[in-house]
């Protein structure tokens, strides 16, 4: 084998593995609603496949049976094939429960890995000269071998997944594998029969994956996502993907129901008397704040918080910072939220939340919202944390206070007490700040009543379900919990070293499989 030769096939042999990778996470992570455990359990499982197939490359390196253009062939081959239909094979099994799916997932993680783990040993194999400078080829192969790599993240997962669905990528990688086989029979001595038998059965696979693309990967997501509720009847209706994540739209559970990474993200709602979405906890900020001049909003998902806040006229101004720009793509689809992304008080950063806080230290706020996702999802903890928290409190005025989402969780509210020393719960969130939250019912309905939207009261006179709504919000009961969260010896600290809410038993209240109106009741 020419060196040349062999240093592309180990650099493309690298660039494969990674990309499955990468591809695999996204499918488990979805899967499972962005479990914290799903990288380290598919990175073990990845690894265990090419730890197998490297435990079996002597054994192949020592069989006559085949010549080697043929063997490294069928395993970029069997690569193609194994990174091809094992994906919408594991959508499928996750049909039958979320248990059963991620078992099926994590084995075919470690089935993808096997000829990965062959194909490295066998190129070291044939592509070193016995009695050259062995050595020195093979710190070539694997400085090739770590560029693919490398090569996978960075082209897979910055330029591809800003440019195509998920499906496609998969065809993509599919097709770098199955050229990669025809390549090595092609350009390598074997004997003709070999190769044209081998070349045929590239093709055949080939037509096949471009035969079936449609319906293997048609509902790829939605059966990841719904599992035993999927129905083809009732597909998503928006489908937006980044490397940042996936923003859908639609389902079973209803058309304005939106979902970010497969799990429940809020819907499209700015009606107080719906509140589908919780949306009267938006209407609260200014009705427990004084002055909110200034607003930062953590977090956009269907903008429609955001939107309510920036039709007040107490608000001067509204950051909102957003981690995945899909969403606002999805936001633009809806002509009541639409406004919200033109609008010059409004400023949008495309961003993590605590990394712009960090980037603007002299940035300072009347109120933080985060409405952000369930406690227990991989990397809650950056919005959770009592460092996170302390991080928000320098970013107030005096007097400026932060409300949060606690999902459910009561060490949340517990940390809050920590960094502030008052807070009160709104609905399934809460509120700190250091100054107590004791605005007169009088005052609370003054600021709700001072709602418009598109220049029209929220809380008309005539309206009864939204007078209804309004008298609720201005009774809502708000007794400081401060010392009594300080007080109690059960809860944990969430923290930066801890992830708390991430991993103790027993703070998962979401099933992904279940649908966000059963979740919705349990929350409330």
């Amino acid at each position: 084998m020419k060196p040349i030769v062999a240093l592309l096939l180990s650099l493309v042999a690298g660039y494969i593995a990674l990309s499955q990778e990468i591809l695999w996470y996204r499918i488990i992570s979805y899967g499972t609603g962005g479990a914290p455990s799903a990288f380290a359990y598919l990175l073990a499982c990845f690894l265990t496949g090419l730890a197998i197939g490297s435990l079996c490359a002597e054994r192949v390196s020592k069989s006559q049976r085949l010549p080697a253009p043929v063997v490294l062939g069928s395993l970029f081959l069997a690569s193609a094939i194994l990174g091809y239909f094992t994906l919408p094979a594991t959508a499928r099994v996750f049909q039958l429960g979320q248990t059963t799916g991620t078992a099926y997932a994590y084995f075919s993680v470690a089935l993808v890995g096997f000829p990965g783990g062959l194909l490295f040993p066998l190129l070291c194999h044939f592509g070193i000269r016995a009695g050259g400078e062995v050595g020195v080829s093979l710190s070539r192969l694997y400085l090739f071998n770590v560029l693919g790599c490398i090569l996978g993240p960075l082209f897979t997962t910055f330029v591809l997944m800003d440019l195509y669905p998920l499906p496609t990528i998969v065809l993509m990688v599919t097709a770098v594998a199955l050229v990669a086989a025809a390549v090595t029979v092609f350009t390598l001595p074997a004997p003709a029969r070999s190769r044209v038998g081998f070349l045929a059965a590239v093709a055949g696979t080939a037509a096949v994956v471009a035969v079936s693309h449609h319906d293997q990967y048609q509902f790829l997501l939605e059966r990841l996502h719904f599992k035993e509720e999927f129905t083809a009847a009732k597909p998503y209706r928006i489908v937006v993907e980044t490397r940042s994540g996936t923003v859908s739209v639609g389902g079973p559970n209803g058309d304005d129901t939106i979902f970010g990474g497969g799990v429940y993200d809020g819907a499209f709602n700015l009606d107080p008397a719906a509140n589908v979405n919780g949306i009267e906890r938006a209407y609260m900020v200014p009705a427990i704040h004084p002055a909110p001049k200034r607003v930062l909003v953590i977090g956009l998902a269907s903008g429609s918080w955001a939107q309510v806040l920036a039709e007040h006229p107490a608000i001067e101004r509204l950051d909102a910072v957003e981690i995945n720009p899909g969403y606002l793509e999805v936001i633009r689809r809806y002509p009541e939220h639409a406004p919200l992304l033109d609008n010059p008080r409004v400023h949008i950063h495309i961003d993590d939340g605590r990394r712009w806080l960090v980037r603007n230290p002299d940035e300072r706020f009347d109120f933080i919202v985060m409405n952000t996702t369930f406690n227990w999802r991989s990397h809650s903890t950056n919005l959770l944390s009592q460092e996170f928290f302390e991080l928000c409190k320098r970013h107030l005025t005096p007097g400026g206070a932060v409300l949060v989402n606690t999902t459910g969780a009561p060490e949340v509210k517990y940390t809050l007490a920590q960094v502030f020393p008052h807070v009160v719960t709104v609905r399934n969130s809460a509120a700190g700040s250091d100054t107590p939250f004791n605005r007169t019912e009088a005052e609370k309905e003054q600021a709700l009543r001072a709602f418009t939207h598109h220049g029209q009261p929220v809380f008309p006179p005539d309206n009864a379900k939204r007078e209804k709504a309004l008298q609720t919000m201005v009774h809502m009961p708000l007794p400081d919990e401060g010392d009594a969260l300080r007080a109690r010896g059960d809860l944990r600290l969430i923290t930066d070293d801890n992830m708390a809410t991430e991993y103790k038993a027993g703070l998962h209240l979401y099933d992904p499989a279940r649908s966000w109106g059963s979740l919705w009741g349990r929350l409330e």
